[in-house]
């Protein structure tokens, strides 16, 4: 059941839903949900998105604990996040609940 929620709290979780509709977040996490674990240049390359724009998303997502890193000498793998997942499924069917 969800407890009274704060306006900062509000906030915080408001941004998030709004990156999770964002279109080049679910681009990324389209893509990784088939290829589990890529490099932010296969991400870009494969989205034909600019290396600019996919790496201001990536840092919105790991912000988020949507996506987590994996370094690998100077190479940066990200994959999505499956726990924060879980989580965030938990929460929107608790509010959907309480409607």
């Amino acid at each position: 059941m969800i407890t009274s929620i704060d306006g900062l709290q509000f906030r915080k979780i408001s941004n998030l839903y709004k990156l999770l509709q964002n279109k080049f977040s679910l681009q990324i996490l389209d893509l990784l949900h088939t290829q589990p674990e890529l490099k932010v240049g296969d991400i870009y390359k494969a989205l034909n998105l600019s290396q600019s724009q996919t790496s201001q998303q990536l840092a919105k997502l790991r912000k988020a604990k949507i996506v987590i890193t994996k370094r690998e000498k100077t190479v940066i793998f990200y994959r999505i996040n499956t726990e924060r997942i879980e989580e965030l499924k938990v929460f929107a069917n608790q509010i959907l609940a309480s409607i």
